[in-house]
C-alpha cells in the first residue's frame, strides 16, 4: 500500500515536471520570436532615422559652404549649422550603437583601411567639443606616436566615442580630461584619463554587458544607456584588440583601448 501511494505521488511529480517543462519551451520560444521581431522593428526604425539624419548633415554640409563672409551674422550662421552637423553625427553614432548592441557576437565586419592616430583622435575631439564646452571641461590630447595602422576607421571611432563621451559624462564642471596615444610593443594604445566619480572596482565587469543595470546619472544630470562601454569591447574585440577599465589612484577613471597595429 505505501509502495503505492509512492509510485502515484512520483507519477504526480512527474506529470508536474513534464506540463512545466513543456511551458518552459513554449516560453522560450515565444521569447526567441519577440527577440526576433523585436530586432526587425530595431532595425526598421533605425534604417529610417539614419536616412533621415543623413539627409541633414547634407543638407547642413552644404549651406555651410555658402557661407563665405566673415561678418558676425555669417559666422553665427555657420557655427549654428556647424551644431547641427555635429548633433546629426552624434545621432547616427547613437543609432549605429543601438544596432551593434543587439548584434550576435562574431557578426562585425571590418573595413580595414591605414589610419593616421592623429588624425582620429581630432575628428572624436571636434565631435564632442560641444558637450565637453557646455561643462567647461578642458580635453588634453597627447599624441607619443602618429605612425598609420590599420583599422577599420567608422567602427574605432565610434568606440572612442562612447569612451570620451563617458569622459565627459561622468566629469565634474571645470575638470580636465587627458587623452594619450602611444605604442606598445605591436599595439596602439589610446587612453582617456578622467577627474569624474570612477567606478565601484565590484562592478567593472558589470560595464561589458549589454544594458547594464549598473548604469547612472552623470554629473550633470546625463541619462545613459547601459551600451557605451559593451559597445567598445565588442568593436575593439573584434578588431583583436582589448579594453581595460580602472579607478585612479588620484580620482577619476581610466580607460584603454589596445590595437593591433598590423601595418600601415
Amino acid at each position: 500500500n505505501r509502495l503505492y501511494i509512492q509510485q502515484r505521488r512520483t507519477s504526480r511529480l512527474l506529470s508536474t515536471v513534464r506540463t512545466q517543462k513543456e511551458t518552459l519551451e513554449k516560453l522560450n520560444a515565444e521569447l526567441r520570436l519577440t527577440h526576433v521581431h523585436k530586432n526587425y522593428l530595431l532595425g526598421a526604425v533605425a534604417h529610417d532615422i539614419r536616412n533621415l539624419l543623413g539627409n541633414v548633415n547634407q543638407v547642413s554640409e552644404l549651406l555651410l559652404m555658402d557661407f563665405e563672409g566673415e561678418d558676425e551674422q555669417s559666422k553665427r550662421s555657420r557655427h549654428l549649422l556647424h551644431l547641427m552637423n555635429q548633433s546629426g553625427r552624434l545621432g547616427m553614432h547613437t543609432i549605429q550603437d543601438l544596432l551593434e548592441g543587439v548584434r550576435p557576437a562574431g557578426e562585425i565586419d571590418l573595413e580595414k583601411e591605414p589610419i593616421m592616430p592623429a588624425n582620429l583622435v581630432q575628428e572624436v575631439v571636434d565631435l564632442l567639443s560641444l558637450r565637453a564646452e557646455r561643462k567647461q571641461l578642458s580635453i588634453h590630447t597627447h599624441i607619443e606616436f602618429n605612425r598609420s595602422f590599420l583599422a577599420d576607421s567608422d567602427k574605432l571611432k565610434r568606440a572612442l566615442v562612447n569612451v570620451l563621451d563617458n569622459a565627459i559624462k561622468f566629469s565634474p564642471n571645470r575638470s580636465e580630461i587627458q587623452l594619450w596615444v602611444e605604442k606598445e610593443g605591436d599595439f596602439l594604445s589610446i587612453i582617456v584619463q578622467d577627474q569624474g566619480l570612477g567606478f565601484k572596482d565590484e562592478a567593472i565587469p558589470n560595464f561589458l554587458e549589454p544594458f547594464s543595470i549598473e548604469g547612472r546619472k552623470g554629473t550633470a544630470g546625463e541619462t545613459t544607456t547601459g551600451l557605451g562601454l559593451y559597445i567598445v569591447h565588442k568593436l575593439v574585440s573584434a578588431h583583436g584588440g582589448s579594453l581595460s577599465i580602472e579607478n585612479r589612484p588620484d580620482g577619476g577613471a581610466e580607460v584603454k583601448v589596445r590595437i593591433p597595429m598590423g601595418v600601415g
